[in-house]
């Protein structure tokens, strides 16, 4: 769903995305196993969470040049324990970069992270969705003065 209108200040910008996905369990920095697995399931995950996304916004136009702020919701399926919220953004790695991946280059640089939430599926499948927005921080400024400080 897109927030876009005509004529709308493009800090109003917004679309929501959802996609039946979860973060993979081998992405965890506790799983066990080797790397190869690891990196099968991060790309089936990646290349499926670009198709979603790119169905998502195939009619939609994405602000060129600007950051985006991106709040996730996800919500786990039977059998899947909830995991640590300092866990979550690094077991989504594959799936965000499908995501900036289906909105057609862009950056995951150009990608900050808002909120988390999560929750448990009524249907008990697992499905995420991003909500993504204008991000007007200034990043440049907030990176140099991190360097300040150290």
């Amino acid at each position: 769903t897109s927030t876009d209108a005509p004529g709308a200040d493009s800090s109003m910008w917004g679309i929501r995305i959802e996609m039946p996905l979860v973060p993979p369990k081998q992405m965890s920095h506790n799983a066990r196993g080797s790397r190869w697995g690891t990196t099968r399931v991060s790309k089936v995950h990646r290349k499926r969470a670009a198709e979603y996304t790119a169905e998502a916004i195939k009619n939609i136009e994405i602000p060129k040049g600007v950051h985006l702020r991106y709040d996730v919701e996800v919500y786990w399926g039977a059998g899947r324990l909830r995991c640590d919220d300092d866990a979550l953004p690094t077991m989504s790695k594959p799936i965000l970069d499908g995501l900036a991946d289906g909105l057609g280059g862009t950056s995951d640089r150009k990608l900050h992270l808002g909120t988390m939430k999560q929750g448990r599926d009524a249907d008990k499948k697992g499905w995420m969705a991003f909500t993504l927005s204008i991000d007007d921080r200034d990043h440049s400024n907030v990176v140099r003065r991190m360097g300040e400080a150290a």
